[in-house]
């Protein structure tokens, strides 16, 4: 009882029968599975449910087992009819249950439906055989490999294309279809696939090729694809014969190359005439000006939808022309150039074409891009209004000196600059570049009678200078006499306090007494030293030496040797350094100007701090030194004069910051020597702040030229 319990709950079909097969006991899942009731089944015969090409006899499933018992289990598949005539597939598991005490034996059966499972594999069968019948009937050549490389199957296509017959073939290893020179490669290539299987073109970029039979050979095109069977994955190559695809690519390639060479010569022709027009152009007038302009509008539209030209005239500032093929937007070129003139110390890859002298190619202009150049949101707007996409600059000079640039962008065309483009630019700037040298000498040649007539008016100015120098040596030899007297009667009144011994025994006082004797004598040094160098720059003697140099621990140098001047007035001094890699450079005069700055601020600050701060510039070619006091300040017109030698605000400035005024005029002309620059600002009571730059590397900065001096 306890066993049909569980029977009955059971997802398998499950019966008992008598020894001659009538039911006895059967669950709900059996009875489900065949669509009859338990009454119904206990009426009937279990060969009843036979399917009528399966007749199920007690011989046929255990008549060995009821008779001979010889087997207590049988299993076997069997297709069965349901009550309503539809057949099914079941799995039929029967088992001898003996009997005893005179009671007879009976046989439990369980049946599993795999109607489902059957029909499935049919459709494997059935899709394995479509499989085999679809790669024999292919258009393109199939070849299977097994793992060593075997040919298993080919088909009528591949064997038609290699000359071959299967029983040829069959076994072979199937390098037999490629030349002698892919044999040992691919073998190699076989088993590195064998590590990646998927389906993929076989030797991409390379040039692939059958080998027939008759040793000729052909190009191909061939796929590989991974196919698992029941023992192993085989490979199936699937191979074309593109000997027509390559002539027709071939013949295709060389149209397209007849065609490339005719619109070559073309384009050529174009260009040449381009070059006769332009030159003609430039050779019409020595206004160079207005011969430019029509170059200008030449280029456009032939070469560029805008173009700009910039002449760099002879107070460094840039003249600009412009042209662009939409009348109302060479307006706002023009009106765009006018409001945002170049920075020259901007980005501006006009800059670095008129500093280096190289054509510039900008094929893809990118709104970052523009926004590297813009000097606010209005400038970006109108840039973008000129919706530029490729531009090329070119520089315009002539005898090694910088002329000016010309700026080339298409826009609405959407043509894309190339370096063919580039040379004909190039080539057009140098015609530009001998039309405008040729108009300035002219020029030059045509005011040389004028200046002539200047030439007393000069030679009178010269000897105002000169009267001007004498006095300049004059006021030398008096500031001088008066500088080098204060510190050494300072250096012999303590000199002579410690040899009479006026000063005693207390060791802090003649310590302090051999400081103020140190001092002074410094400071004669650099007075000495500052007339030297002037002395030396004036007579164009100065001398560099490039090495390696530490801008922080050179200022740190100085600021321990100038601390004492500060504490002696109470000044805080602090140095506020960023993390810099050494710069190539003059360290003893990069040491001569942080020297004279410093000094200058403890100077003219009676009250507060000097800072120092080392940081380095945006644009990464350059670092900085800024020195920033709390001292006197200075209005306009003293900033206007600072750098001149010998200047002095007044008579009560020299009573008070005395010195030689020399100080300022060696720094600025030490700065030029070592290709950096200063910049200052200051306003009286508010202090001063002192900037100085320094390239990263001197030896590699190029002479001082006209547009370095605008800046």
């Amino acid at each position: 009882m306890r066993f049909w319990t569980v029977l009955n709950r059971a997802a398998i079909g499950a019966a008992q029968f008598d020894m001659q097969g009538h039911f006895v006991e059967s669950n709900p899942a059996l009875q489900q599975m065949l669509g009859y009731d338990e009454e119904e089944l206990r009426k009937m015969n279990f060969t009843e449910l036979a399917h009528p090409e399966e007749a199920i006899t007690g011989t046929d499933f255990w008549k060995e087992m009821l008779i001979s018992g010889k087997r207590e289990s049988f299993q076997t598949e069997k297709r069965f009819l349901r009550r309503d005539g539809r057949a099914i597939w079941g799995r039929l598991t029967l088992s001898l249950i003996p009997g005893g005490k005179g009671r007879p034996g009976s046989v439990i059966g369980f049946v599993d439906d795999i109607t489902q499972l059957k029909r499935a594999e049919g459709v494997l069968q059935a899709s394995k055989a479509k499989f085999w019948r679809l790669l024999e009937s292919a258009s393109d050549g199939i070849v299977i490999v097994n793992n060593e490389g075997r040919i298993v199957f080919i088909n009528a296509k591949a064997e038609k294309m290699f000359g071959y017959d299967l029983e040829e073939l069959l076994g072979k290893q199937v390098e037999i279809l490629m030349p002698d020179r892919f044999r040992q490669t691919h073998i190699r290539y076989r088993a590195y696939y064998y590590s990646d299987l998927r389906t993929r073109p076989m030797a991409i970029g390379r040039d692939l090729y059958g080998r027939r039979k008759d040793g000729s050979e052909f190009p191909a095109q061939i796929s590989l694809s991974p196919v698992e069977s029941d023992e192993e994955v085989l490979i199936m190559s699937t191979i074309s014969d593109i000997t027509e695809i390559k002539h027709a690519e071939e013949a295709r390639l060389q149209c397209i190359r007849e065609q490339a060479a005719r619109s070559e010569a073309e384009a050529g022709q174009q260009r040449l005439k381009f070059l006769c027009d332009a030159s003609k152009l430039l050779a019409s007038s020595l206004d160079y000006k207005a011969t430019l302009k029509g170059v200008v509008q030449l280029a456009v539209p032939f070469l560029a939808d805008f173009c700009v030209a910039y002449l760099l005239q002879e107070d460094g500032s840039l003249l600009s022309l412009e042209a662009h093929t939409d009348p109302s937007k060479e307006g706002l070129l023009r009106e765009m150039v006018r409001r945002y003139p170049i920075d020259p110390s901007g980005p501006h890859p006009l800059l670095k074409v008129l500093r280096s002298g190289r054509p510039e190619l900008i094929p893809d202009v990118s709104d970052s891009f523009l926004e590297t150049i813009v000097h606010d949101s209005e400038h970006l707007e109108m840039l973008r209004a000129l919706n530029a996409r490729s531009m090329m600059v070119v520089p315009l000079t002539d005898r090694g000196l910088a002329l000016g640039v010309i700026l080339f962008g298409s826009s609405e065309s959407g043509r894309r600059y190339h370096p063919n483009d580039l040379i004909l630019a190039d080539d057009l700037s140098s015609h530009c570049s001998l039309a405008v040298d040729n108009a300035r000498l002219y020029d030059r040649a045509q005011k040389e009678i004028a200046e002539r007539k200047r030439v007393e008016e000069e030679l009178r100015k010269r000897t105002k200078e000169a009267e001007e120098a004498n006095r300049f040596k004059s006021q030398l030899v008096s500031i001088v006499s008066h500088d080098l007297r204060a510190p050494l009667n300072a250096i012999l009144g303590f000199n002579r306090l410690l040899k009479e011994g006026r000063i005693g025994e207390d060791v802090t006082r003649r310590n302090q007494a051999l400081d103020r004797i140190h001092q002074n004598a410094q400071i004669l040094l650099d007075l000495i030293n500052n007339l030297l160098d002037s002395s030396k720059l004036e007579a164009g003697r100065m001398e560099l030496k490039v090495e390696e140099v530490s801008l922080c621990e050179i200022i740190k140098e100085v600021l321990l040797r100038m601390s004492p001047l500060a504490d002696e007035k109470g000044l805080a001094i602090a140095l506020i350094d960023d993390p810099l890699p050494s710069i190539r450079s003059d360290g003893g005069k990069i040491r001569q100007i942080i020297t004279n700055l410093i000094a200058n601020a403890i100077k003219f600050t009676s009250k507060g701090s000097v800072t120092v701060r080392v940081m380095q510039d945006a644009d990464q070619e350059r670092v900085s030194v800024q020195i920033r006091d709390t001292g006197i300040g200075m209005g306009e017109e003293e900033r206007r004069h600072l750098f001149e030698p010998f200047y002095q605000a007044d008579a009560s400035d020299m009573q008070d910051h005395p010195g030689t005024g020399l100080g300022l005029s060696i720094v600025k002309k030490l700065l030029e020597v070592l290709q950096g620059s200063v910049e200052v600002s200051s306003a009286p009571g508010g202090g001063s702040t002192f900037t100085v730059h320094f390239p990263y590397d001197l030896s590699l900065q190029e002479p001082e030229n006209d547009l370095e001096r605008m800046a």
